[in-house]
């Protein structure tokens, strides 16, 4: 399986999250790899989306 990795709360705003997505399905890629527990990951990034 081919797929990228995206993780909300590290060094990129949702806006660069979503670019990044739209990019690889240009390549064809359609599978996305995500965690939602991240110690490290700043949970003030989730106040974006509200």
């Amino acid at each position: 399986m081919l797929g990228i990795s995206v993780y909300t709360g590290m060094d990129y705003s949702i806006e660069e999250n979503l670019n990044y997505m739209r990019m690889a399905e240009g390549y064809g890629i359609k599978t996305v790899f995500t965690s939602l527990h991240i110690p490290e990951a700043n949970d003030k990034v989730y106040a974006e989306t509200h």
